[in-house]
C-alpha cells in the first residue's frame, strides 16, 4: 500500500515508473552481456597468453578444429600451447562472478543505509573503468584483476537492481519488470555481442573492451538521469497492503497529500543522499543476510540456481571451442547470440503467464495471494533447461559428426529456461520475505554466485577428464532432485517462511532495529 506521500517512489507517473525500469535494465543486461562475450572469447586469450597471434583463430579457424574421424571436443586443440592452462584463463569469465556474489554483502547493505541511488552511482563507474583498465592490461594477471573490478561493480544486478525494482513497482507488474531486466540482454547482444568477433577480427579484442566502456558510460548517464531514490521505510501494515491510510469510496490507494508532505522536486528526483542515513539499517541487513541462510526456502533456492549457475558456466566457457571445433568462422561466432535474442519474446511472455497464474490461483484464494502460487510455473523452465543440458552435452561430445544446429538449440533451451526461472524465483523470494527483500536477495545472489564458481571453475578440466555427457548428466541430475524438492517447498513454503518470518520480527520486537520501519 503507497502512502499519500508524492515522493513515495510508488506513486511515481507509470511512465516514470518504466523509464527508471529501463534505464535499469539497459545497465544490467550491459553487464550480463559482456560476460557472456568474454566467455566466447576464451580461445582468442587463450593464444594471446601462449604467446601466439590470435590471428591464428581469426585467419584459420580449422587450427582449433578437427576432422570427422577425430571425434574431439574442441578444447584439446587449446591446450598445451605453451602458456597458462585453459582452465587459468577461463577465469576470465567465472571470476567476476565470485566477486559478484561477494559483491552484494557490500552493496545492498549500505544501499540500506545511505539510499539506493549513491550506491548504484558508485558501483555504476566500475565496470567501464574496469573495462578501460582490461583493454590496456598487458598480463593475464592485469587482465583478470580489471575483470574483477568489472564483477564488483556488476554485482549491483543480481541484488540491488531487483530490490530497487521492487521499490517502484507493485507486486502485480514485478514479474514483468524483472523479467524485462533478464531478457533485456538479447537486445544489447544485437549489437555487442554479435558484433564482437567482427571487432576482435578488425581490430582487437582490447577494441572491444574500449567500446563496451564507452556504452557502459553512457548506460552509468542514464542512470544518473532517470533513475530516482528508491528506498522508501514502509510499516509492516503497509508491506501487507492493509488499509493504513483513509481510501476515497472507489479508490484502492489514498489521495496524494501535498500540503501535508509536500511536492517532488528535482532533488527528490536527482538528489543523492536525500534520504535519512539508517546506518543501523546496513547492520541489520547484513546480520539478517547471514540468519536466512538456514530458511529451507532459501536453501532450497540457492541449490536449484547454483547448479544451474555452475552448467551455464560451463556452457559459456566451452561454446566458442566447440563451434569452432565444427568448422565455424571466428567471424561468425556472434551470431550464435541470435538464439538469445528468439528466446527474450519467450521469457518476457512467459512473465506475463507467471502473472496471470498468480493472479488467477489468488482470485480462487478469496483474493489473498500466496508466494508459493509462483512455483508450479517452475516446471516447464525446469524442463527446458534440462533437456537443454541434455541437448548441448550429446552436440558437444559428437560435434565431428553432428550439426552445429543442435549447439544453437541448446542454447536457446537453456537461455529461455534459466532466463524464465531466475525470474520466478527472484519474484518469489521478495513476495515471501517483503520485510527483509534486501537481506534474501544478498544471500541468494553471493551464495549463488560463490557455489556457482566453486561448479564451473574447472569445468574445462573436468570435461578433458570425464567428458561433456558425464559432466552436464551430473549438473542435470542435482538441478532435477532440487527442483523436485520444490514440491516439499510448495507444500509447506508458507510454513517454513512464517516460521523465518516470524524470528525476524520477534528480533525487531525485542528493539534490534532500533524501533525503525523496515
Amino acid at each position: 500500500m503507497p502512502t499519500p506521500d508524492p515522493k513515495d517512489p510508488l506513486n511515481l507517473p507509470e511512465w516514470r515508473k518504466w523509464l527508471a525500469v529501463g534505464a535499469l535494465c539497459f545497465f544490467g543486461a550491459l553487464a550480463l552481456t559482456i560476460e557472456h562475450v568474454v566467455g566466447g572469447l576464451i580461445p582468442i586469450f587463450v593464444l594471446e597468453y601462449s604467446g601466439i597471434d590470435p590471428k591464428t583463430i581469426i585467419d584459420h579457424p580449422r587450427n582449433v578444429s578437427t576432422s570427422p574421424t577425430d571425434n574431439m571436443n574442441g578444447l584439446d586443440s587449446l591446450s598445451n600451447l605453451g602458456g597458462p592452462s585453459i582452465s587459468q584463463v577461463t577465469l576470465l569469465s567465472t571470476l567476476p562472478l565470485a566477486i559478484n556474489g561477494i559483491a552484494s554483502f557490500f552493496l545492498v547493505p549500505i544501499s540500506a543505509a545511505i539510499g539506493r541511488r549513491p550506491v548504484i552511482l558508485i558501483a555504476g563507474i566500475l565496470p567501464w573503468i574496469g573495462g578501460l583498465w582490461a583493454g590496456f592490461s598487458t598480463s593475464l594477471g592485469s587482465h583478470l584483476a580489471a575483470r574483477c573490478l568489472q564483477g564488483f561493480g556488476v554485482g549491483t544486478v543480481e541484488a540491488l537492481i531487483p530490490l530497487m525494482i521492487q521499490d517502484l513497482m507493485f507486486i502485480h507488474k514485478r514479474n514483468k519488470a524483472l523479467a524485462t531486466l533478464w531478457s533485456s540482454q538479447g537486445i544489447l547482444i544485437i549489437c555487442l555481442g554479435i558484433s564482437s568477433p567482427f571487432i576482435v577480427a578488425q581490430l582487437s579484442w582490447r577494441h572491444l573492451y574500449w567500446i563496451y566502456s564507452g556504452i557502459a558510460a553512457c548506460a552509468w548517464l542514464a542512470i544518473i538521469l532517470l533513475v530516482p531514490e528508491s528506498r522508501w521505510e514502509r510499516s509492516k501494515e503497509e508491506l501487507a497492503g492493509n488499509e493504513v491510510y483513509p481510501l476515497r469510496p472507489g479508490k484502492d490507494r489514498p489521495h496524494l497529500d501535498h500540503e501535508m508532505y509536500g511536492r517532488r522536486t528535482r532533488w527528490t528526483d536527482f538528489g543523492i543522499f536525500n534520504i535519512p542515513l539508517r546506518w543501523s539499517s546496513a547492520v541489520s541487513t547484513l546480520w539478517n543476510s547471514v540468519r536466512c541462510i538456514i530458511f529451507p526456502n532459501i536453501i532450497w533456492i540457492i541449490a536449484l540456481s547454483s547448479v544451474a549457475s555452475g552448467a551455464f558456466g560451463a556452457f559459456s566457457q566451452t561454446q566458442a571451442a566447440v563451434l569452432l571445433a565444427a568448422g565455424w568462422d571466428f567471424k561468425t561466432l556472434g551470431l550464435a547470440g541470435l538464439t538469445m535474442i528468439a528466446a527474450t519474446p519467450f521469457i518476457l511472455l512467459s512473465a506475463h503467464a507467471v502473472d496471470m497464474v498468480g493472479s488467477w490461483m489468488a482470485r480462487r484464494n478469496g483474493g489473498q495471494r500466496e508466494p508459493e502460487f509462483l512455483l508450479p510455473t517452475l516446471l516447464v523452465p525446469v524442463i527446458i533447461s534440462i533437456v537443454g543440458f541434455v541437448v548441448y552435452s550429446y552436440g558437444a561430445a559428437n560435434i565431428a559428426t553432428v550439426s552445429s544446429i543442435v549447439i544453437l538449440t541448446a542454447f536457446f533451451l537453456m537461455t529461455y529456461g534459466g532466463g524464465t526461472a531466475s525470474t520466478i524465483l527472484t519474484s518469489y523470494l521478495i513476495e515471501s520475505h517483503p520485510d527483509i527483500a534486501a537481506s534474501v536477495l544478498v544471500t541468494v545472489s553471493s551464495l549463488r554466485h560463490l557455489v556457482g564458481f566453486l561448479l564451473n571453475f574447472r569445468a574445462t578440466d573436468w570435461i578433458k577428464s570425464v567428458g561433456f555427457i558425464r559432466l552436464f548428466s551430473i549438473y542435470s541430475s542435482i538441478f532435477l532432485a532440487m527442483a523436485v524438492f520444490g514440491m516439499v517447498i510448495y507444500f509447506r513454503g508458507k510454513q517454513w517462511r512464517a516460521w523465518g518470518n516470524g524470528k525476524i520480527r520477534e528480533t525487531a520486537d525485542r528493539g534490534m532495529l532500533n524501533g525503525e520501519k523496515v
